[in-house]
């Protein structure tokens, strides 16, 4: 999986300050993915399951926007997380991610969270987290 870390300017890339979940069971993607959040100035927690990722929603207030794998290694898919994340938190910004090719999000049910593809690229990452969280 290719998720590359192109070298921008500051003005050429959303940044921000919030608290981020990300949830990813690939240790090298969860790696690469917290170094590119914390690059753009976010805070970072993480999870490698949905089970530990709603543990920590449920105590840790802090975070405002979940950013989750779909295809999750548990009985619970990041469609269900993020879905028991929300009921828990209905506040809570979400934003999916996905690298099977035969991922459709409305086959799945999934409409209602923006997803992001894999593989993708930092300032990808860098506009989809910015605008997700600002999203009304």
């Amino acid at each position: 999986m290719e998720m590359t870390q192109e070298k921008l300017g500051r003005g050429d890339r959303p940044e921000g300050h919030e608290t981020v979940l990300v949830v990813e069971d690939n240790d090298l993607v969860l790696d690469l993915v917290v170094e590119m959040m914390k690059d753009l100035g976010y805070q970072v927690l993480t999870a490698i399951d949905a089970h530990s990722a709603l543990w920590i929603i449920q105590h840790d207030n802090r975070i405002q926007l979940l950013f989750t794998d779909v295809m999750m290694p548990d009985h619970m898919n990041g469609i269900d997380l993020a879905r028991e994340a929300r009921r828990c938190r209905p506040n809570l910004k979400v934003l999916l991610t996905s690298g099977y090719a035969g991922f459709d999000a409305g086959e799945r049910g999934a409409t209602e969270f923006p997803v992001l593809a894999k593989p993708y690229r930092r300032a990808e990452l860098a506009r989809r987290v910015r605008a997700t969280l600002d999203a009304a």
